[in-house]
């Protein structure tokens, strides 16, 4: 069934009939195809040939690859071939039916898709596209089983750099990684490596999990480390598809056939399927200790704790197949926010008062500062602005990367919106879901405390009306005065990210001065027009305590996840991250995950300041936040990651 009206996204609100489209065909492709994953055959067995025939699997045996067979009789052959042309038929119907829905409903927002958007056949692969121009335009049968076209165009797009940063261009300096590239691999650089393992905290969301990796990041450049992400292999990995980031159709081998694909063996697995790690950071070096296997990291990972005198992540040493002796610590999860509480104090204070701090001088070096920035950065001796500092220098080399599908994905879906990015606009985040109920609960008792609510247990609502995020906007900005001397309000484009839509459109429905459904007149003053993610269903946030959110639907969603529908989820919540993240004005908090991460990604180095020396004068203006207002809940910035 298909959802129209403001609640949904369609009709009438600033959501353009092609996003309506795209939500469609992507609910299309997700619920009508299941998947069954297949571990990927191991390269170095190539005897170990395996040939498709509809959802039959023929495997060559040890004792003769090249003639023995292991061969299923004709009658279950053609079971298999008849079920696989039923299944076939099926999905063209539901194809057809779904056409034609679509159909109605672009006659509803008057909009008639192109020819071209609509996907011509059936999926028979089982690999869903995210988007309508994702759909493998051809598929044809050849020997082997059923191949996706040569040319398919989707597979071989990447997102413009534009959306693999969650900083605008201007603000990234990439030469420095290219740098990076060119020295790669030096055998000195290679010798001391941090290994971080990013499944220990797989479960939990976007933020939490970037937070945490943000920490990594400074550690490893803190000790002078290169650092490497060692994930879980397939045949154990907990998620379906390798990553709980789900499966892109990039992810897949081309031969795949009926309900049966199979994971491309050298697909990245888990948070390196979101993140491509820079050069600079990895310093191009291979991973130490080549033999041992996941469970034998696991198992040093988890033989320390950090707890009680413990101070430091234990040292192992191994040899490379060069012969060259290489320092190894590993940690993730619990271990690096240990490891962090425990050094953030020493991180950011000076040990040579009045002068240069030589470890902070190398730390500012690793992470991408010239000589003078770096001499500027060591001589610090506050930790608010040491902090600042690290994360403005992090942010212009472009530490946190988006792999190139992702980039594709999240381009198609944030241009599909009408939202002008390119421009001004402001980006409100309204977090509630699993931040109710303990940690936020103080915050709304003392905002109704003030307005003069004193029974705690019969407060109007059980969150922050959104309409105290839009005090944010005062009376202090003064009306433009248009030609006939009236008064012309300022007009802000305004995206709203939630894990609570429903609400919060209800809520905005039910302010005043309304021009349209979306656009009201605030404070008489400024003239805010709305704009939502499009998916509603999809707004609860990856993972996480609240990921099953607070509506039935939203709880059917996660039960009946795949490795397809969570790949479209975490698209959609990155697309968020990366709309708040180049806002020019951010309004949220600090209390989720998320806030905090789309404070440190706000960062910026102040050149001219930098560039001026960095006096004693001027040291206020070493770096600058992207202006960021903070609706309710404290404002005190804590260390990174925390």
């Amino acid at each position: 069934m298909i959802m129209t009206g403001r609640g949904r996204g369609c009709g009438r609100s600033p959501v353009s009939a092609h996003v309506c489209v795209w939500a469609a065909l992507s609910a299309l492709a997700f619920i009508a195809v299941s998947s069954i994953i297949e571990t990927p055959s191991d390269p170095k067995h190539e005897h170990n040939h395996r040939r498709r025939l509809g959802l039959l699997t023929f495997s060559a045996g040890p004792s003769d690859p090249k003639t023995v067979e292991t061969i299923e009789s004709r009658v279950v052959i053609e079971e298999q071939i008849k079920h696989m042309q039923e299944r076939q038929d099926y999905i063209q119907q539901q194809n057809a039916d779904f056409r034609n829905q679509l159909s109605v409903l672009g006659q509803q927002v008057g909009y008639e898709a192109p020819a071209s958007s609509w996907p011509q056949q059936a999926i028979v692969d089982g690999i869903a596209p995210t988007a309508p121009s994702q759909m493998p335009p051809q598929v044809h049968i050849d020997g082997d089983g059923v191949l996706a076209s040569q040319a398919q165009e989707m597979l071989q797009q990447q997102g413009g750099d534009d959306y693999r940063y969650f900083q605008r261009m201007s603000d990234l300096d990439l030469s420095i990684d290219a740098s990076a590239r060119d020295e790669s691999g030096v055998k000195a650089e290679c010798s001391r490596i941090l290994v971080y393992l990013p499944d220990v905290i797989a479960e939990r969301g976007h933020g939490s999990q970037i937070n945490t990796y943000i920490q990594g990041v400074l550690a490893a450049t803190y000790m002078d480390r290169a650092m490497l992400l060692l994930e879980p292999p397939l045949d154990i990995s907990k998620y379906e598809g390798g990553s709980q980031f789900g499966c892109p159709a990039d992810a897949f081998e081309e031969v795949v056939t009926g309900q049966r694909h199979t994971i491309s063996f050298d697909f990245p697995m888990g948070l390196s399927r979101l993140i491509d790690q820079p050069t600079w950071l990895t310093r191009g070096c291979s991973m130490p200790c080549a033999s041992k296997s996941y469970y034998e990291w696991k198992q040093k990972s988890n033989s320390y704790s950090l707890s009680g005198r413990e101070m430091d992540m234990p040292e192992w040493e191994c040899t490379s197949v060069n012969g060259q002796q290489i320092s190894v610590v590993i940690t993730g999860g619990s271990r690096t926010r240990a490891w962090f509480r425990r050094h953030a104090e020493a991180m950011s204070r000076n040990a040579s008062p009045g002068g240069a701090d030589p470890q902070m001088q190398r730390w500012a070096t690793n992470i991408g500062a010239t000589p003078i920035e770096a001499e500027i950065f060591a001589r610090q001796s506050m930790s608010t602005k040491i902090w600042d500092y690290a994360l403005a220098l992090m942010n212009r080399s472009g530490f946190l990367k988006l792999q190139p599908w992702v980039a594709r994905d999240v381009e198609q879906f944030v241009k599909a919106m009408d939202l002008p990015m390119d421009g001004t606009y402001t980006a409100i985040h309204v977090r509630r879901g699993d931040k109710l109920a303990v940690e936020a609960r103080g915050n709304i008792i003392r905002y109704y405390s003030q307005r003069g609510y004193t029974d705690e247990s019969n407060l109007p609502t059980d969150y922050i009306p959104f309409v105290h995020y839009l005090e944010q906007w005062d009376n202090s900005d003064a009306c433009r005065i248009n030609a006939r001397g009236g008064e012309q309000p300022i007009k802000h484009n305004v995206y709203i990210a939630t894990d609570d839509p429903v609400t919060v459109r209800q809520e905005i429905a039910n302010l005043p001065n309304h021009i349209t459904p979306n656009t009201v007149i605030w404070n008489e003053c400024h003239q805010l027009t709305f704009y939502f993610n499009p998916t509603d269903s999809q707004a609860f946030h990856l993972n996480g305590d609240g990921e099953k959110g607070f509506y039935p639907n939203h709880k059917d969603a996660a039960e009946r996840e795949n490795c397809f529908t969570r790949y479209q989820r975490n698209i959609v919540g990155i697309a968020d991250m990366m709309v708040l993240s180049k806002a020019t004005t951010f309004i949220g908090e600090y209390n989720s995950n998320w806030g905090r991460v789309i404070r440190t990604l706000r960062v910026r180095l102040n050149l001219p300041s930098i560039e001026a020396g960095g006096n004693e004068a001027k040291q206020n203006e070493l770096t600058k936040v992207l202006d960021t207002r903070i609706a309710w809940g404290s404002n005190v910035v804590r260390e990174p990651g925390k």
